[in-house]
């Protein structure tokens, strides 16, 4: 059965399941849906749907916590825990299983007919995990930092060669969305991933990194120059390309340093470190990082592109084969 044990929540507790235990469904047994990249992407950002943001129950809080350490401590065996669909169901999610570039994966998703920004969690299969670090991806802000989410799901679906995440998380309404179905820019707003410390995404990293915390946590943000940033009331300069942080306001971390190094030699000089090069765009509130900073093994790295960088990105493949293999490579070192 899969695991309730995770039932602290960033300092409170919630409540376990009671009653009788669903009767599980059968192993999984139909055929992995082969899909592209773009199809994948498709699946996982409906642009097309204007969902309502609301938030969990404590109960399904504690539900989505064990079911994403079920799914991630299964992936390796390839084997889907027999109750998993069941625990899904209950969410209002589903999972699947897709096939792409070769590569086996679970697709933890919302129902389209009751999707409120429970988010996505996509899980590698059949692949025995490395020793050391390994790699959590995630782009929060799909809707709100264009494209961010489609290069995310093309350096996690398709990775260049060398250690790769063991899984994907990412954001399923815009981050602005309210419980009326309406945007309200708001740096309290609940359906931010990165701000609210309840949110379904902060909360199943921090279960994944309790379960695994030998973990490195890669965040894919993106800013527009000159304009407002996550953190900040204003953004850089249109000479700044990429902004790496570790999310802490006082130094760089070691992975975080070694990061803008290399991607200083890959896209230039407006490769900045913060809080080194630049005061902006540190990350300092995000609440995935504050969620696992406890854990002495975890560690966090945040990559905020231009708007030009992510272009690039996503037209040319070997510039994002490039930056993906170094943050993937110096991601999983010691």
């Amino acid at each position: 059965m899969i695991r309730l044990a995770l039932v602290t929540l960033l300092g409170a507790c919630g409540p376990s399941h009671q009653g009788s235990t669903p009767v599980p469904p059968p192993p999984e047994v139909e055929a992995p849906r082969t899909m592209s990249v773009e199809d994948a992407s498709q699946a996982l950002w409906r642009f097309d749907l204007k969902p309502a943001w609301r938030d969990l129950a404590t109960r399904e809080r504690v539900a989505l916590q064990a079911l994403v350490v079920s799914l991630l401590d299964a992936a390796s065996t390839g084997t889907l825990p027999p109750d998993a669909r069941t625990a899904a169901s209950t969410l209002g999610m589903r999972i699947e299983r897709w096939r792409i570039g070769g590569r086996d994966h679970w697709v933890l998703q919302e129902l389209e007919s009751s999707r409120r920004g429970a988010g996505a969690y996509v899980f590698a299969v059949g692949e025995t995990p490395a020793a050391g670090p390994w790699i959590l991806l995630e782009s929060p802000h799909a809707y709100h930092d264009l494209n961010t989410g489609r290069i995310g799901a093309a350096m996690y679906f398709t990775p260049p060669p060398g250690p790769s995440p063991r899984a994907f998380f990412t954001n399923t309404v815009q981050r602005y969305t309210t419980a009326t179905g309406e945007r309200a820019p708001s740096k309290d707003a609940p359906a931010d991933a990165c701000h609210n410390p309840f949110h379904p995404i902060a909360i199943a990293t921090l279960a994944a990194a309790r379960a695994k915390p030998d973990i490195t946590v890669v965040q894919l943000h993106g800013f527009a120059s000159g304009g407002a940033g996550d953190d900040d009331e204003s953004g850089p300069a249109a000479s700044v390309v990429a902004v790496v942080s570790a999310g802490r306001k006082d130094a760089p971390t070691a992975l975080s340093q070694g990061v803008a190094t290399r991607l200083r030699e890959q896209l230039g000089a407006g490769v900045m470190l913060y809080p080194v090069d630049i005061s902006v765009l540190g990350a300092t509130t995000n609440v995935e990082m504050r969620a696992i900073d406890p854990i002495p093994t975890a560690r966090f790295l945040h990559l905020e592109m231009s708007s030009t960088l992510r272009d690039q990105l996503l037209r040319d493949p070997t510039r994002r084969d490039a930056v993906a293999t170094t943050l993937f490579a110096l991601g999983s070192a010691p």
